[in-house]
C-alpha cells in the first residue's frame, strides 16, 4: 500500500494551509452570490457553434472578434461548442468563426449594456443541393496569437507548414518563445533540460506521461493538433508533475462529412563525407529523406471520427554536434485515432488512440571516428474522457471533466559489437571491453478529474485531482568481446497523487486575481515518500482594451520520470547504491506586459525568475542511451522574453517573431543517478545552455496556395571548458565557455 500512501506523516502545517484554502472558496462562494456588487458589470458575447445540417456542436472553432476591422478579442469554442467574450465595452463588432471543414462564418453584433447570446450555424464546406456544390473561398488566416488576457501563447498548426520531417520538438522550438532544440533531439524550454522530464502534454483533457529518458521518439504527430495552449508560468494549480512547461493540446476536430487528406515529400542534399567518391562528386555525399501521411475523418449520427497516420525515413535522423556530416539512418511512424460521441445535449465522451514508433541509428563519436548503434523507442497510449455540462448559462456555468488514461512505451538500444569495442563504464576501469544493450518498459494507469463552477461574473472555482501508478522495467546486459557479462534486471512500481483547488476572482473589471493550491505526493521505491503543497498565485491588470500587465507566483513540484538504476550502479560502482533522485522544488517568479496595437499585431514582454532547491538535470551513461534525471543542489534561471505575433484574420499574411535571453547555472552537489556525487562551490553554466535564441516565421495562405518562411537563430551550447571562470549575470555570454 505504500504507492497509495497519500496522507500519512503529511505536516500538520501543510494541512493547515490546504484546508485553509478550500474553506476559502466556500466562503468566498457565499460572498459570490451577490453579482455586481459594488462593480460595473460590462456586457458579453456568448457564442453556440453548430453543425447547421446535422445540428451538433462544433468545439474548437477560433472564435475572432472585430472592432473597427481590427482584432480585439480571440476564443475558441468548448466541447459543447460555447465561447464567451467578456468584459466588452458597448458598440458594433464583427464576428467571425472559422473551422477546418466549414465555411467561414461572420456578422455583424450591436452590443448594448446587455449580454448577447448568438447561435452560429456552420455550413460543411461540400453540400449538395441537387447540382449545386458550395465551396468555400479562402480560409481565415489563423496562426500563433498571444491571448491579451492571460499572455498564453495559442498555437494554430492549420497554417503552420513544417518542413516535411519535421517532428514535435522542432514544432515546439519554432513557435514556442524560449525553446531550444538541442542537438540530439532533446528540447529546453526556459533552459529547463530535457523536454521529456519536465514537459507535460494534455491531450483533450487527459494527461499524456511523458516518454522513456534516452529515447529519440515523440509522442505526438503534429499532424494531428487543432491548436496548442501553452503555459511557462502563471500555472492553474489543475497542473501538477512534470510542469516546467505545460502543453494543453486539442486534436483535430473530425469533419460534418467525409474528408480526406494525402501529402508526400521526397528530399536529397549533398554534403561532405569522410571518403573521396569518386572523380565527379569528390568528397560528397547524398543524405536523402522520404515521408507520407494520410488522413480521414466523418461523422455517423451523433459519432465523429479522425484517423491518422504518417511515416518518415531520413539518412539524416539526428544533428550531432561533430565537424564531418554522416549518415544516422531512421524511421518515424505515427497513428493516431480520435472518435467523438455526443450523449446528450449535456453529456459528451471522446477517446484518443496513439502509437509511435521510431527506429533510428544513434552514432557514437569517438573521436569523430563515428560508428553507429541502433535504438528502437515506442510510445502507445489510449484515453477516455467523459464531459458533462450541469449548467451552460452565462456566468453560471458548470462543468464535469473525467479522464482515464493507459500508457506504455519502451526502448531498446542495441551496441554494434563490430565497432564499440572500447567503451567503458565511467567510475570501473574493472568494466573496459564491455558494452552496454537495454531493454525498458514502462506502464502507466492514470485517473483526472476537474469540476468547475462559475457562481457569478465574479467568482469561479475548479477543483480536482490526478492519481496515476507506473510500472517499470529495466533490463541491462552488459556484454565483452566474447558475448558474456552480468545482466541487471529490476522492476521499479511507482505512484503519483496531486488534489487542487482554484479560483477565479474578478471583483473590478480591471483586476482579475487567480488563486490557488494543490498537494502532490510522488512514491517511489529509491527515496522517502515526497509531498509538496505548492500555493500559485496570479493577479491581472487590464489597464485597458489594449494593454494587460500581470504578476504570478508558482510554487512546483516535478518529480522524476522513473526512480531506479540502483542495481546498475552497484555493478557499475560510481554512484551510491543508495542514491535518489529527488523531485525538483522550484519558486516561479514572472512580470509582464502585453500590448494590443489593434491592427492584428500584439506584444508581450516579460522576465522570469526560478530558484529550484534541488534542481533537475540528467546524464547519460557513455556513449549508451541510457539517461537518468540527477539533481543539482541549486540552479538559478532568469530569463527576459520577448513576443511579436501578427494575425489579420482578412489578409493571407500573418508573422511571429519570438526572442528571449535565459541565463541558467548550477551550484553545490550533483547527486542521483549512476555517477560519482560531485560537488562544485562555483557557479557552472548548464551544459544545455544557450543564452540567445530567436525564431522568426513568415506565412502567406490564399486562394489554395502558401508560403512559410522561417528563421532560427541559437547563441552556442557550452563546449566543455571547465578551467572557466563563469559569470551568472542575464547578460553575461560567458563566450570562453560556449560554442
Amino acid at each position: 500500500m505504500k504507492y497509495f500512501n497519500i496522507f500519512k506523516n503529511l505536516k500538520t502545517e501543510q494541512i493547515t494551509y490546504f484546508i485553509a484554502v478550500i474553506m476559502s472558496v466556500f466562503s468566498v462562494k457565499a460572498a459570490g452570490q451577490k453579482p455586481g456588487t459594488g462593480r460595473t458589470v460590462k456586457p458579453s458575447l456568448n457564442i453556440t457553434v453548430t453543425d447547421s445540417v446535422k445540428n451538433l456542436p462544433v468545439k474548437l472553432a477560433n472564435l475572432i472578434l472585430l472592432k473597427n476591422n481590427e482584432t480585439v478579442r480571440t476564443n475558441i469554442s468548448g466541447p459543447h461548442g460555447t465561447g464567451v467574450f467578456k468584459d466588452l465595452e458597448t458598440g458594433k463588432y464583427k464576428l467571425l468563426v472559422h473551422c477546418i471543414g466549414y465555411k467561414d462564418y461572420e456578422r455583424v453584433i450591436l452590443l448594448n449594456k446587455q449580454a448577447a447570446y448568438l447561435k452560429v450555424l456552420m455550413i460543411p464546406l461540400s453540400i449538395r443541393l441537387g447540382e449545386v456544390v458550395v465551396k468555400g473561398s479562402r480560409e481565415i488566416n489563423i496562426s500563433n496569437y498571444i491571448d491579451i488576457k492571460s499572455g498564453n501563447q495559442i498555437i494554430s498548426p492549420e497554417t503552420y507548414h513544417a518542413s516535411p520531417s519535421g517532428r514535435m520538438a522542432a514544432f515546439i522550438r519554432e513557435n514556442v518563445t524560449g525553446a531550444v532544440r538541442q542537438p540530439i533531439g532533446q528540447m529546453v524550454v526556459n533552459d529547463q533540460h530535457n523536454g521529456y522530464s519536465n514537459t507535460s502534454y494534455y491531450l483533450n483533457g487527459a494527461p499524456i506521461p511523458t516518454g522513456v529518458l534516452g529515447s529519440t521518439n515523440e509522442i505526438i504527430d503534429p499532424g494531428i493538433i487543432q491548436n496548442i495552449t501553452t503555459y511557462t508560468s502563471g500555472f492553474p494549480a489543475e497542473y501538477g508533475g512534470q510542469s516546467a512547461v505545460v502543453f494543453d493540446i486539442h486534436s483535430r476536430i473530425p469533419t460534418s462529412d467525409f474528408h480526406a487528406e494525402y501529402s508526400s515529400y521526397f528530399g536529397s542534399y549533398l554534403t561532405s563525407s569522410n571518403q573521396n567518391l569518386g572523380r565527379k562528386v569528390g568528397m560528397f555525399k547524398a543524405l536523402n529523406s522520404d515521408g507520407q501521411s494520410l488522413s480521414l475523418s466523418s461523422s455517423f449520427g451523433n459519432l465523429r471520427y479522425f484517423l491518422s497516420g504518417s511515416r518518415q525515413e531520413t539518412d539524416r535522423r539526428l544533428d550531432q554536434p561533430v565537424t564531418k556530416l554522416f549518415h544516422d539512418h531512421g524511421f518515424d511512424y505515427y497513428l493516431f485515432g480520435k472518435f467523438d460521441y455526443l450523449l446528450s445535449s449535456k453529456d459528451f465522451i471522446t477517446t484518443n488512440l496513439n502509437y509511435s514508433a521510431t527506429d533510428a541509428q544513434i552514432p557514437y563519436d569517438s573521436a569523430e571516428g563515428i560508428n553507429i548503434d541502433n535504438q528502437k523507442g515506442y510510445n502507445a497510449f489510449q484515453t477516455l474522457s467523459y464531459y458533462h455540462t450541469f449548467s451552460g448559462s452565462s456566468n453560471r456555468e458548470s462543468h464535469l471533466m473525467t479522464a482515464l488514461l493507459f500508457s506504455e512505451r519502451g526502448l531498446n538500444f542495441l551496441t554494434n559489437y563490430k565497432y564499440d569495442q572500447t567503451k567503458l563504464f565511467l567510475g570501473n576501469d574493472s568494466m573496459s571491453g564491455y558494452t552496454l544493450n537495454q531493454d525498458r518498459k514502462y506502464f502507466t494507469f492514470g485517473l483526472r478529474t476537474k469540476y468547475s463552477d462559475r457562481l457569478s461574473d465574479i467568482f469561479k472555482y475548479e477543483t480536482g485531482f490526478r492519481l496515476e501508478y507506473s510500472s517499470a522495467n529495466e533490463l541491462f546486459h552488459l556484454t565483452n568481446f566474447n558475448g558474456s557479462g552480468p545482466a541487471i534486471s529490476g522492476g521499479f512500481p511507482a505512484s503519483d497523487f496531486g488534489v487542487f483547488v482554484q479560483t477565479g476572482i474578478h471583483p473590478w473589471d480591471a483586476v482579475e486575481l487567480d488563486a490557488g493550491a494543490r498537494y502532490d505526493q510522488s512514491v517511489s521505491q529509491s527515496i522517502p515518500v515526497q509531498r509538496q503543497v505548492s500555493p500559485r498565485l496570479k493577479l491581472s491588470l487590464f489597464i485597458n482594451d489594449a494593454n494587460t500587465a500581470y504578476l504570478s507566483y508558482d510554487r512546483l513540484f516535478l518529480h522524476a520520470n522513473v526512480q531506479g538504476l540502483n542495481y546498475l550502479s552497484q555493478i557499475e560502482g560510481g554512484a551510491d547504491s543508495n542514491s535518489g533522485t529527488y523531485p525538483e522544488r522550484d519558486n516561479l517568479y514572472e512580470i509582464g506586459l502585453i500590448h494590443n496595437f489593434n491592427s492584428g499585431l500584439i506584444l508581450k514582454l516579460d522576465y522570469f525568475h526560478k530558484d529550484a532547491a534541488p534542481g533537475f538535470d540528467d546524464e547519460q551513461l557513455g556513449s549508451g542511451s541510457i539517461v537518468i534525471n540527477i539533481n543539482i543542489q541549486k540552479i538559478k534561471i532568469s530569463g527576459l522574453e520577448l513576443s511579436l505575433d501578427y494575425n489579420e484574420p482578412l489578409t493571407p499574411f500573418s508573422f511571429y517573431v519570438n526572442g528571449s535571453i535565459i541565463h541558467g547555472y548550477g551550484q553545490g552537489q550533483i547527486s542521483g543517478g549512476f555517477m560519482l556525487p560531485d560537488y562544485s562551490e562555483s557557479p557552472y553554466d548548464l551544459d544545455h545552455d544557450q543564452r540567445l535564441t530567436l525564431v522568426t516565421g513568415l506565412n502567406y495562405q490564399q486562394n489554395g496556395m502558401f508560403a512559410n518562411l522561417t528563421i532560427n537563430y541559437g547563441s552556442g551550447l557550452t563546449n566543455g571548458n571547465d578551467n572557466y571562470n563563469y559569470r551568472t549575470g542575464l547578460f553575461e555570454m560567458n563566450q570562453g565557455a560556449h560554442t
